[in-house]
């Protein structure tokens, strides 16, 4: 089977493997329980979400907002993706209006290591879908998202639970054997790609936001072991004093 890179696989595999079929529903359920807390009643003025991909999670989004700025260190596909919800060509760095709304949304090319382009206490929401375990310094994205998050704010981080059981076994039946199907060595993607365990983000989420309301919330049952879990929520209420 064929190794491929990061690029290679976002560019012509990611779709094909986690897009279609019984797969593609469980993605679709981590993007749900990422927004489960947040209904319509909810409101969050000015929203940043990171390593969005294709465009995938804003769908998934029923709180108001009035600026979503969407981003990721691959551009294009991003581009694709939020040119495709709105109907038109966009451009980097430009704020567009979503059609029939007061919103607008804005696509740039951000390392969610690096948030230097944004002040201090900027936004009210972030949002970090399948991201930290591919980070070469988790810590340093924890501090600088909570920077950037205003205080009493929130930031929802979504985080496989590797290398729990469940989560070891489910890859062998499903994104495995799609995987070979294409030819491909998906399982070694994705260990090479994952750079850290769920155990050192948890460890790593509580020092960082010690002094905020942090709340773990597993799937498919919310109180179980990250053992016997596919994924867990993390959400973050940033203290009103610090």
């Amino acid at each position: 089977m064929r190794r491929v890179s990061a690029d290679d696989y976002y560019e012509n595999f990611y779709q094909s493997v986690m897009t279609k079929g019984i797969i593609g529903v469980f993605v679709g359920l981590y993007h749900k329980h990422l927004e489960s807390k947040f209904d319509q009643s909810a409101n969050f003025d000015r929203v940043l979400e990171l390593g969005a991909g294709n465009c995938e999670h804003i769908y998934y989004v029923k709180h108001k907002f009035l600026e979503y700025v969407i981003t990721d260190i691959r551009i294009e596909p991003l581009i694709s993706g939020v040119s495709k919800m709105l109907g038109r060509t966009v451009n980097p760095d430009i704020a567009y209006s979503i059609p029939n709304s007061n919103r607008s949304i804005l696509v740039s090319e951000v390392d969610a290591l690096d948030l230097s382009r944004f002040t201090d206490n900027s936004f009210d929401r972030v949002i970090a879908g399948c991201l930290i375990l591919h980070l070469e310094a988790p810590e340093l994205a924890l501090q600088e998202w909570r920077r950037v998050t205003k205080n009493g704010g929130q930031i929802s981080i979504y985080v496989h639970s590797e290398p729990g059981m469940l989560l070891r076994f489910a890859r062998v039946i499903s994104t495995s054997l799609r995987g070979r199907r294409l030819g491909i060595n998906h399982i070694h993607h994705v260990y090479r790609e994952h750079k850290i365990h769920f155990l050192a983000i948890k460890n790593l989420v509580t020092d960082v936001f010690e002094d905020d309301n942090v709340k773990f919330n597993a799937f498919p049952v919310p109180k179980l072991s990250w053992n016997f879990s596919l994924w867990k929520v993390v959400q973050i209420k940033k203290s009103q004093s610090r």
